[in-house]
């Protein structure tokens, strides 16, 4: 029975009262395993407390390298440790991570405290802090047996890393350890150089995106591995506080930017940027609030959410860029691959998702060389392909200078060649123009002679009759036969005669009068202050032989009063164009046509239209009705110059609009907007 109750009292001690180390010959491995761990209550315990607690309530370590997660409350270890020789024995307790805020080491040797040690990133000065091993607390073991106990607390992550080591042992890791990192730093500071170098020489914003992209991974691990405090700002408690998280949320947001520029973004797929754009500053923001509210905690849970965005956003960015086919697309993607697996491995082995190894620690740095070598193979294929383009641009550039010499030759020689081409069309419009007004008054003459015709044969037909009578009314006073009947009937064949003489002569001066005034406007084409229902009216009077060939009506519509001061004989030439043209063609197939021509004054502006009821116009002749040489009558009484001359009577010398309105079957309509007084530098430069 006794033996039976001291078996159940050795299995009920504590494991670690049977794993006492011996210093001799420490274990290589992390020391995890060995400890007793035990979380602190809302008080602080003592030494003696944390003792008692460790008896009481203490288990095994579970792993290596503990890793407790995030906000844990303090932790006691105990670690029994023994001198197993006669002489002293100096080693070391390496605690790690370097991120840890408080540590309190104890040395006991039968319950009494032989020395202590107290330090954490949050003190100002670390005399323990080691850039290779993180906190490093030597002590010469006296022969027996000794208790380590260690005090942990911190808000980050709280991984916990005990190894023991001889001197020996520690210097020839810390040996190897500075090659190792010696020979990354070298790596990113060189290509960081590089392309500040290209930065500097091309002026492309990639090159010193990617630069500052590799130094803040840099800095970064310079703060996680202890080294920033160590070398740079271990007196600044606030920057050390800070540091890690801030690099963690700094260096995603270095290379988003990176990658939107790399890979054309802006350009290629801005709804895609926005959103990155985005996320590129919400975390520097949010981290900028935790910081000045003091949200620690925040900070550090932030800082691995924007992380793992960050890596995943990457590997997204890749497959986009590979299935868009952009150049070194490839390389990106492998690249960030590579770091999204090693900073997996580095975050999974710090939480204690994975077991504990330097490798699984180290894998975000051997990520980070891998997708470092790879971005710079992809930007050494971005470099190449921009000097072949500078390349081909200086050679595209000596050959467009010598086209350009003989282009400019050749310009300035047709140039030449055009200007007297224009010249001559010129003179050979004003010439056509010339043509086409005498034209016009040789149709105008041609009506006049025929209308002058009738006014000229009665009077002629009446002077010969009275001539007749006279000869008669000779002979008869004569012959003495002169009889007052006789006398009476000259008399009245006299006076029928003159007053028919008189009536067609009187005909046949209105005639000339409107002619010549018609005539004198057509020629001069001076200015002076007319009324248009006047001119138009002598214009269709002149017309009226000419158009009474036709069962054709024109309807003037335009009411007396409305003055213009501008020049009546490109008017006039107007309307005569503008009616020949509807009898030529908007009557064709129509019996009895109607051509109204309506006035009215509109403000400052005179405003003819000139509308009948004939054929209309297709749509496609209306877009080219004014161009000149264009008619549906060539060869059969068409110029084409007829509605050129218009546009150019209106335009350039009246200072005036013409716009056409026309629907097939129904007609068409020519609105003129005239000024009632012509600017004196368009009637100047007219003549």
């Amino acid at each position: 029975m006794r033996l039976l109750l001291a078996l159940v009292y050795l299995l009920a001690l504590p494991v670690w009262a049977n794993q006492s180390l011996d210093l001799l010959a420490p274990p290589e491995q992390e020391l995890g395993e060995h400890a007793t761990i035990v979380g602190e209550s809302a008080t602080a315990w003592t030494p003696k407390q944390a003792l008692e607690a460790l008896q009481q309530e203490g288990t095994a370590g579970k792993a290596k390298v503990l890793s407790l997660g995030i906000g844990r409350p303090t932790q006691w270890l105990q670690l029994d440790v023994n001198n197993p020789t006669e002489q002293p024995l100096t080693r070391q307790l390496l605690v790690g991570q370097s991120w840890l805020d408080h540590i309190d080491v104890w040395v006991l040797r039968d319950d009494a405290i032989v020395r202590h040690w107290k330090t954490g990133d949050e003190m100002a000065t670390q005399p323990e802090l080691d850039e290779v091993h993180g906190y490093k607390f030597e002590h010469m073991f006296a022969p027996g047996p000794h208790r380590l106990l260690v005090r942990v607390h911190t808000i980050d992550q709280l991984t916990i890393n005990l190894r023991l080591r001889t001197p020996n042992q520690a210097d020839s890791e810390a040996s190897l350890d500075r090659y190792l990192y010696g020979f990354l730093y070298g790596f990113i500071a060189s290509l960081a150089a590089y392309n500040l170098m290209l930065f500097a020489g091309l002026r492309k914003r990639v090159y010193l995106l990617y630069a500052l992209y590799l130094l803040s991974f840099l800095l970064l691990n310079l703060a996680y591995t202890g080294r920033g405090a160590v070398w740079l700002w271990g007196e600044w408690v606030s920057v050390q506080r800070f540091s890690i998280v801030s690099l963690i949320v700094l260096m995603p947001s270095l290379g988003l930017l990176f990658s939107r520029a790399f890979l054309e973004l802006p350009q290629l797929a801005p709804g895609l940027d926005r959103w990155l754009r985005l996320f590129t500053w919400i975390g520097p923001a949010l981290l900028l609030v935790t910081m000045i509210t003091g949200a620690y905690e925040a900070a550090v849970w932030l800082a691995f959410v924007v992380l793992g965005l960050f890596i995943f956003s990457m590997v997204g960015l890749g497959v986009h860029a590979v299935r868009r086919g952009q150049p070194a697309a490839q390389f990106f993607l492998l690249g960030a691959i590579c770091s999204m697996v090693g900073t997996a491995l580095t975050e999974f082995s710090v939480w204690g998702f994975i077991p504990y190894s330097v490798w699984a620690y180290r894998g975000i740095e051997i990520g980070m060389m891998l997708d470092a070598t790879l971005l710079a193979l992809a930007l050494a294929k971005y470099v190449r392909a921009e000097v072949t383009q500078r390349q081909v641009a200086e050679i595209t550039k000596a050959q467009l200078q010598r086209v350009n010499v003989d282009l400019e030759a050749r310009v300035a020689q047709r140039t030449a060649e055009v200007e007297n081409t224009l010249r001559q069309l010129e003179h050979s419009r004003q010439e056509l123009a010339r043509s086409e007004a005498r034209a016009t008054l040789s149709t105008m003459i041609a009506s006049l002679s025929h209308e002058l015709g009738t006014p000229l044969g009665n009077s002629l037909m009446a002077a010969s009759t009275v001539a007749d009578a006279t000869r008669q009314f000779e002979t008869d006073v004569t012959s003495g036969a002169l009889q007052r009947s006789t006398l009476n009937g000259y008399v009245g064949q006299v006076a029928n005669g003159m007053v028919m003489v008189e009536s067609n002569l009187g005909r046949a001066n209105e005639l000339l009068k409107n002619f010549r005034q018609v005539a004198a406007d057509q020629a001069s084409e001076q200015r002076r202050e007319f009324d248009v229902s006047q001119v138009l009216t002598e214009v269709v009077h002149t017309l009226a032989p000419s158009l009474k060939r036709h069962a054709h009506r024109v309807v003037l519509e335009v009411p007396p009063g409305i003055t213009m001061d501008s020049q009546p004989g490109p008017l006039g030439q107007i309307v005569i164009n503008l009616i020949n043209n509807a009898y030529l063609h908007a009557f064709e197939g129509i019996a009895k046509g109607v051509l109204t021509i309506a006035a009215r004054l509109d403000g400052d502006t005179v405003e003819l239209l000139i509308s009948d009821n004939g054929v209309g116009i297709p749509a496609e002749n209306l877009e080219k009705l004014f161009q000149p040489f264009f008619s549906t009558k060539i060869g059969k009484g068409g110029t084409g110059l007829g509605m050129a001359i218009v546009e150019n009577l209106v335009i350039k010398t009246l200072a005036g609009s013409v716009a056409v309105e026309s629907t097939l079957g129904q007609g068409t309509r020519f609105v003129i907007r005239l000024p009632k007084i012509l600017p004196s530098d368009t009637s100047e430069e007219d003549r």
